[in-house]
């Protein structure tokens, strides 16, 4: 229902835009839903959510990385210059098109290093937003996601990867 009061609002530029608030709701969401959470909270920034468990609030700041050349939303304003029932069809994306899993790597260790760069209190949690999909090559973007994130978990407490609506733990600190 408020998805939907939203985009009456809106319209669907509501994911558009860097740092936008909708997306940092739908990682919230997500991650609400997967670990069963008592309740959630947008925060101030920092921290970009709160979930709520057993009485105890756990931190999370959300980074969000697309594909090198890629801007967020880019997809949607070209559906939005066509007909109303051409829109939002699913589309075909050849293999040859598809983002390398080293370009996905590298810019997976470039948010990661950006958000630890930045100091978090050591009980706040990452979970980094893929919004890269296609990747070529899943096997060995699955091996190096690890050492991509490594960084990160000099600082936060634990990193989680949200990708194709999947919600993943890669690693906590120790």
């Amino acid at each position: 229902m408020i998805v939907q009061a939203m985009r009456r609002h809106h319209a669907d530029h509501t994911l558009d835009q860097p740092g936008s608030v909708f997306r940092d709701a739908y990682v919230a969401a997500k991650c609400a839903t997967a670990w069963k959470a008592d309740g959630v909270r947008l925060g101030a920034d920092p921290p970009d959510f709160e979930l709520k468990h057993a009485g105890r609030v756990e931190r999370y700041e959300v980074a969000e990385f697309i594909a090198p050349g890629r801007r967020r939303g880019n997809e949607l304003k070209a559906d939005r210059l066509l007909a109303p029932e051409q829109r939002n069809k699913p589309q075909h994306i050849p293999q040859e098109q598809w983002t390398p899993a080293a370009s996905a790597l590298e810019e997976v260790a470039r948010v990661a290093r950006e958000k630890a760069d930045k100091g978090y209190p050591a009980y706040t949690s990452l979970v980094l937003y893929l919004n890269i999909w296609p990747v070529a090559g899943q096997a060995a973007y699955q091996r190096g996601i690890g050492p991509a994130v490594a960084p990160a978990l000099n600082v936060f407490k634990e990193v989680w990867v949200l990708g194709n609506g999947t919600l993943r733990q890669i690693g906590f600190a120790s």
